[in-house]
């Protein structure tokens, strides 16, 4: 009975998991292309608009790490981040300058920054050791959420107007706030811990040195295949829905290469190499739309590589940050390597905009696509050589 009820808390969990990310995605393939075509926004200024869901989280992810594990409490936390994203969209779509865009889309920022307690509460339900397992779980249906909300968001947006996006995300809002409600807390009986301890997990090398990588992840993940590459895709002659393709295909890509890493390739390879063969391929997709892309089929193709790139990659950096830090303290853990990462979700539409406004898109694309190909050689000095899962057990059963 207590496996069955377990199966059951995880199988909720699944599901709002894909809902509150279909909250904050549904819009995304549009945003980019509605702040400038729509609102009249400069590069520079949609880079503000899609920074600006960084910078929030940036700010607020700490902070609510070491309140939830401060409180003891993660699922009051689940209920807000719902709420908030449901704030959020019925902000975006009543929007009529791209401040307000801005300030909305920040909102967004505000309810992804309870990723932070959402993860934590779902690797509850998992032994410790299987952390980046649990991670990649959660990941996957992170993105199969995000994926079928940008195709959705991308078709409805084409039948009825770019602004009806906002819309669908606010339904996707209501229904994660719904499903939130019936989440079960998991948290052990404990003695409350002084904050100064909670803090103390910052000082863990593993945490920072893959929080670190993780911030280019986000820069290329934000700048390009959930900012810009949309712009690009227009120019070529994408459509609305074509744009909600365009996003899903990363997801896609993301969402397999989860799968399989969680399921075969860390066990067989290694999280060393995954995470290595993650940022190589996704910078070098990155690049080769900019260089290469002359159609909406080619850069299907593309992002969809890109994505597996991130789906080798990200997942297991995340696993990585808690893996060595005990329960009680996973909550300000995570918040500090999500803080960290923001950073990356933050510069990265900045950087793109920028650049933009100095050169032209495809040469910014380029440039963020680098990015990764830089991570990749700081990830070769950084993460330690580790042997595979399989390796390590046939060792094991010769000695035995």
């Amino acid at each position: 009975m207590q496996e069955q009820q377990k199966n059951m808390r995880i199988g909720l969990f699944y599901a709002l998991i894909s809902l509150f990310w279909m909250s904050l995605y549904a819009y995304q393939p549009l945003l980019s292309t509605y702040s400038s075509d729509v609102m009249g926004a400069s590069a520079v200024m949609v880079g503000n608009i899609l920074g600006s869901y960084g910078l929030t989280q940036l700010i607020l992810r700490i902070p609510l790490g070491v309140l939830s594990d401060k409180l003891g409490k993660r699922k009051l936390f689940v209920i807000l981040g719902c709420a908030v994203s449901l704030l959020s969209s019925l902000g975006l779509y009543f929007s009529k300058t791209p401040v307000w865009l801005m300030i909305f889309r920040a909102l967004a920022g505000v309810a992804a920054s309870t990723w932070v307690t959402i993860t934590v509460l779902f690797s509850s339900y998992f032994d410790p050791e299987k952390a980046p397992q649990a991670m990649a779980r959660a990941t996957v249906f992170n993105n199969i959420g995000q994926m079928i909300a940008m195709y959705l968001g991308g078709r409805i947006g084409q039948m009825l107007g770019d602004r009806s996006a906002f819309l669908l995300s606010a339904l996707f809002g209501v229904a994660a706030l719904m499903a939130s409600l019936f989440v079960v807390e998991n948290n052990p009986p404990r003695k409350p811990m002084r904050v100064s301890a909670l803090l103390s997990v910052g000082a863990d090398k593993t945490l920072l040195s893959v929080s670190a990588l993780a911030i280019a992840y986000q820069i290329v993940n934000q700048g390009a295949a959930m900012g810009f590459t949309p712009q690009y895709a227009a120019q070529l002659g994408a459509t609305s829905s074509d744009k909600g393709v365009l996003t899903s295909m990363a997801i896609l890509g993301s969402a397999v290469m989860s799968f399989c890493s969680s399921k075969w390739l860390v066990g067989k390879f290694g999280q060393r190499r995954c995470i290595l063969t993650g940022f190589l391929l996704n910078g070098a997709a990155t690049i080769a739309i900019a260089l290469f892309a002359k159609n909406v089929y080619t850069m299907f193709a593309l992002q969809f590589l890109a994505g597996c790139g991130n789906g080798l990659s990200f997942p297991l950096l995340m696993g990585m940050a808690i893996k060595n830090i005990s329960g009680d303290k996973r909550g300000v853990a995570m918040g500090f390597f999500q803080s960290i990462y923001a950073l990356g979700m933050y510069i990265g539409p900045l950087m793109t905009g920028a650049l933009i406004e100095m050169a032209t898109l495809r040469i910014s694309l380029g440039c963020i696509g680098a990015v990764s190909l830089i991570a990749f050689a700081a990830a070769l000095l950084i993460l330690p050589r580790q042997k595979a899962q399989g390796q390590t057990n046939s060792q094991t059963k010769a000695q035995g």
